[in-house]
This record gives structure tokens, sequence and C-alpha cells, in this order.
């Protein structure tokens, strides 16, 4: 994220501009401060459905994308990537799509799905350069219609711009596939791979790739002896989010309840503000635990130590569905409401309480959220909730 708060000493307890300080001292069980927060929600979510294994012997790991078609069927990609499933709505297995191997149709890795709006399913596979595109025939099975060699895009501030599509135009008759941004060596915390600088994919679905600033404050170069530390979550982190109707960029951070707007003459305006509440981190635990006990990797605690926010993030995902934000607020009490809605002004609309393990939205159709939850062996599985009024 960009916008940091400044760990200041409590001396006593005192309201200032509206905010409740709550206690004193840099404590991370302890509210410090907290603003317009929910007590009771205004909606229930009952449970839909959770599925951690479509078909016998194969378990969902780690869920990287859900994509939803226009028959109101949902396409599941998980990792390793070596197929695809399909669910209808009510999380009913219905077919599986690709398989192992290196053939057509076949997949050793997948790195990046996505749905165009014809029902095309692309899926790239990063260390293979391969883009292949899956359409349904009319028994509803899904056929591979292309298949070519792609283009691995890399950028050191991430501020390529990615087809909407994922395909780049070379002539009216040829347009090659291409990855999305993978940050290069020099600014990766990772030896494998990591997206901490990728693109939000909200912000793709835009024709201007100027408002890209950055989604992820680099915690650590990696150093010319290979050296690097994990990307964690007490590094700041934006959501760009992008409103076609107004052609306009919301900007939610995790260390900062503003929410910014972005015009397409990138003139940035505050136009609100969320409730948060603010708990200051331990820095000196956290720095040790992203360090570990690998010797060669002490030299590096000063520079992670000065990475870190002073806080615990105010937010765990923002998801903008219409004209609303859904925000994942980051609250120590998980008995009271830990989601919002809320116009752009920051106003609540709706509050409720989503159990720990759910992990982040992935689409909304009507009341119902569709989304990833965590199991206690950490694996993903594949659920839904419904919201329902209280009142």
């Amino acid at each position: 994220m960009n916008m940091w708060y400044r760990n200041i000493n409590l001396l006593k307890t005192c309201i200032l501009s509206g905010i409740l300080i709550q206690a004193c001292g840099p404590s991370p069980d302890i509210v410090q401060e907290s603003y317009n927060l929910p007590e009771t929600p205004t909606h229930i979510a009952e449970e839909l459905f959770s599925v951690d294994e479509p078909t016998d012997g194969t378990f969902l790991k780690a869920i990287y994308e859900i994509h939803l078609l226009s028959d109101g069927n949902f396409v599941v990609q998980d990792y390793p990537g070596k197929q695809l499933f399909e669910f209808d709505s009510d999380g009913n297995y219905i077919q599986s799509i690709g398989r192992e191997g290196r053939g057509p149709g076949e997949f050793l890795g997948i790195d990046i799905s996505f749905v165009t709006d014809d029902d095309s399913l692309h899926v790239y596979q990063k260390n293979y350069g391969k883009h292949q595109v899956f359409k349904k025939n009319i028994s509803g099975r899904w056929d591979l219609t292309r298949e070519r060699a792609y283009v691995n895009s890399r950028s050191t501030f991430a501020t390529i711009k990615i087809p909407a599509d994922g395909l780049a135009k070379i002539s009216d008759d040829e347009r090659i596939g291409i990855f999305r941004v993978h940050p290069s060596s020099i600014d990766t915390l990772e030896s494998q791979y990591s997206f901490i600088a990728k693109v939000d994919h909200n912000l793709e679905r835009s024709s201007d790739s100027s408002r890209v600033q950055h989604v992820s404050d680099l915690a650590i170069e990696r150093r010319d002896d290979g050296m690097s530390v994990r990307n964690s979550q007490y590094f700041s982190k934006t959501a760009y989010l992008y409103h076609a109707e107004s052609d306009t960029v919301i900007l939610i951070s995790n260390s900062s309840n503003e929410i910014v707007a972005i015009d397409p003459n990138g003139t940035r305006s505050i136009i609100g503000h969320l409730p948060y509440e603010k708990r200051y981190i331990e820095k000196d635990v956290v720095a040790q635990s992203l360090i570990g006990n690998v010797e060669y990797l002490k030299s590096m605690q000063n520079e992670v130590y000065n990475k870190l926010m002073d806080v615990h993030p105010y937010y765990l995902q923002a998801f903008l569905h219409d004209d609303e934000l859904w925000i994942a607020l980051n609250r120590i009490d998980q008995s009271k409401p830990n989601w919002i809605v809320t116009d752009f002004q920051g106003e609540i609309q709706k509050s409720f309480i989503l159990p720990a393990s759910f992990e982040e939205i992935h689409e909304i159709v009507d009341n119902k959220l569709y989304g990833v939850a965590e199991d206690s062996t950490n694996a993903d599985y594949f659920t839904a909730y419904e919201l329902k009024s209280l009142n």
C-alpha cells in the first residue's frame, strides 16, 4: 500500500477527532484506535455448500480462480493445475476440464485462467509458454478450440497493461497471448515466483495502464547474493478496483481508511472513509518470523523491520460489486461483524459475519457469495454463502 500510519505512543485514553482511543501501548491484542465499526450484523450469512473433493480421490488444495459462466455455473482453477473443475450454482460437480499431460488439452501446471464474455476459457502455462482456449460444445463438453505459444511479459514495476481477454493484437488477423505480469528477478521476494507486483484483475478491465501505480510495496529486493524473504500481509498492499460506469479507479489500502478515486486524468481525490480498527504489531517478532532461523538471512532483519507496517492490516480483502465495496475487516473480536458492504463514501449498507476460515470472495450473484475457505489442514475448498436480512 502507499499509505502508512505512524506508530504513535498513546499516553492516555482520550477522544480525538471522533476516533475512539481505546488503549495505551503497542500491544497486538488490544485495539488502540477504531472508527465507525458495526457492533451488530444487519444480515446473517448461511452456508449453501462447501466442496473439497470434486471427484473421488481428487482434493482441492489451493484455489487460484473461480470463474462465473453465463449459464450460472462456475469453473474453479486449483493448484497444482493439472485440470480445472466445473460446478453448478449449488456446488454440484459437473465435469473436469483437461487432464495431466503435455498434449493438446492437457496441463502440467496452470498459472492463469480467465473466462471472456462469450464463455471462452483461456488457460496459460507459464513454464511451457502455452496458451489454450476452450469452448463448450452443443452437448456441454469443453472442446479445445485454439492452442498457441504466448509472450511471457515481465515488468519491474508491474505497469504493463494486459488486454481484458489476455490477447495482444499483432495485426487484424493475428493475436498472441500474453501472460499476466510477472515481476523480474530483481524485485521478487521469493526465489521461485511471486505475484506481489501483479496488476489487479479488476484494473485489467480498464483500458488505461497509466493509472496503475503498484499493488504492493516490495518489501526487500533480491540481493546480489540471492538472499530474499517471504512476502507477508504486514507489508503494505493496495487494491485498485475499476468502476466502469464512471471510468474511475477506486483505491483501497490496507493501512489507511481513506477511499481514494483516481479519474481518467490520474487525479486523486478522497471520496470517503471506511471503518477500521488499529492494533500495533510486534515488529521484532514479525521480522524474525519472516527471516526464520536461516543464518545468512539474519543480516536482512533490519531491512525487513523497516519495511513492515506499524499496525495490523485494516482490511483483508476489498471487492467491488456494482456500486458497492465489500470489505473484509481485520477485527480482533470475531463475534462482531467482520464484513461490511459500503457505498463509495464509506457508509455501511450491510454488515455480517463470515467464519475465520473464509478467505476471499470471488463472485457475487444476487445475495450469494461464492469464494474460497481454508480447512484445518490449510487446504482450500470451494464454498458459498447466502445473505439474509435480520430486519
